[in-house]
């Protein structure tokens, strides 16, 4: 073999090899850009979900308040032009009351609406919280509540207080409202457990009550805005349909879980996990 052909072989090979290393360099990047592309694209398909979910619960918000408001605001004014006409004084007091209920009822509603909009992670600043002594002053607020239907709050503390990073305030909200929920829908002289345990590294919060329960149908809504949640109390308290959504919102913006275990009348216990770190 000559010296020119061996030459040629030579410089080939360092071809064939430079132009195999290269395409193997290239398969790597177009490898490595297309898991890029596939990770962006699974990102982008959770924002649109969320994007959706939350423009469909801003839509379900959007169609309580046309409805919830439009009663109480629309009789005010018919309310109104019949007190200025009426001279019984007795008669004028009572439809100042029927205003002033209307007018509380609106504003309840849209407090509600503000406190679904005022909650995600990125404002949820959590401090450690010791946990008996929050339940304590949670109670102390909530036994006003309870004893309008005459009922018994009964709180079961932890052993030893333990502290718990958590934001009060929200968490007050979650606390109030479950209970709250548990004096609407159950019937006068029952009773209501509010209990305190730890379990696999989660303070856990309990409430349970002898109220009329959930109907089976309604249970994989009951956290949701919809109507169907909009349920008269025992005793025909009105119910706005976003009190629960707000509890779990709060506590998911904990990194918590909030279930519930109900049976149509039997009662409801709603249990709230937050993590202890």
């Amino acid at each position: 073999m000559s010296l020119a052909v061996l030459s040629f072989i030579i410089l080939l090979s360092i071809v064939l090899a430079r132009n195999w290393l290269l395409s193997k360099k290239h398969i790597k990047k177009l490898k490595e850009l297309n898991e890029t592309v596939h990770s962006q694209n699974e990102q982008l398909e959770i924002a649109m979900s969320a994007l959706q979910k939350t423009l469909g619960e801003k839509d379900s918000i959007l169609k309580l308040v046309a409805h919830d408001l439009r009663t109480p605001v629309a009789s005010i004014p018919t309310m109104v032009e019949i007190i200025m006409t009426e001279e019984n004084e007795d008669q004028k007091k009572e439809y100042l009351e029927m205003i002033k209920s209307a007018c509380n009822s609106s504003l309840t509603l849209i407090s509600e609406i503000m406190a679904t909009a005022d909650i995600s992670t990125s404002n949820i600043e959590k401090e450690p919280t010791l946990l008996n002594e929050f339940i304590t002053d949670c109670a102390a607020i909530l036994d006003l509540k309870v004893k309008e239907k005459n009922q018994q709050l009964t709180v079961h503390y932890l052993e030893q207080d333990i502290s718990v990073p958590l934001n009060p305030e929200k968490m007050k909200r979650v606390v109030f409202n479950l209970v709250t929920n548990s004096v609407k829908f159950s019937k006068r002289d029952t009773a209501i457990s509010l209990s305190l345990s730890v379990k696999e590294n989660h303070a856990i919060i309990e409430i349970t009550d002898e109220g009329i329960g959930i109907p089976e149908k309604l249970l994989p809504e009951i956290f949701n805005i919809s109507k169907s949640g909009k349920r008269k109390g025992t005793e025909g308290e009105k119910s706005y349909g976003l009190g629960l959504n707000i509890c779990k919102k709060i506590v998911e913006a904990h990194s918590g879980k909030i279930s519930l275990i109900s049976k149509e009348g039997k009662g409801s216990t709603f249990t709230v996990a937050l993590p202890l770190s």
